[in-house]
């Protein structure tokens, strides 16, 4: 045990120096098990998405909107950023997209996720529909 720390039942040598030692809110388990559910340090989240956590800095730089909690000198990321990491992933690695059209599909996802959705079904909805229709008229050529 540090000299510095104590434990909660033992009387300090200082009193007056308490209230730097002994916080005067305790943290809850539950609250403990809530933060190490929700949150993951840079390290957590690179092996996670199988990055590294340099790229993972980087592209804090890049999008704006991808900003962990510091505390400590170290990163956390909410379960929020991890889904923003992912997407970004994606657009980059999977789709191929530049980091300046991830921006920009990022900035537009955050200013309308339910338009944007909805755009992307009526796409489908109409590669569908024409495919649909080009069926039936071979049917149909087929059947004259």
């Amino acid at each position: 045990m540090n000299m510095l720390e104590t434990r909660d039942d033992e009387p300090l040598l200082f009193p007056e120096l308490e209230e730097f030692f002994r916080p005067q809110t305790k943290t809850t388990s539950k609250e403990i098990s809530m933060s190490e559910e929700h949150y993951k340090t840079i390290s957590e989240v690179a092996n996670d998405f199988d990055i590294a956590a340099s790229v993972i800095r980087y592209w804090e730089t890049k999008f704006e909107t991808l900003s962990p909690l510091k505390r400590n000198g170290r990163r956390y990321f909410s379960l929020e950023q991890q889904k923003l990491i992912s997407q970004i992933k994606e657009l980059l690695y999977v789709k191929g997209y530049t980091i300046k059209a991830a921006q920009d599909i990022i900035i537009q996802n955050t200013k309308s996720d339910k338009v944007e959705i909805n755009d992307n079904n009526q796409l489908e909805n109409k590669d569908l529909i024409n495919s649909i229709i080009s069926r039936l008229q071979a049917i149909k050529e087929v059947l004259q």
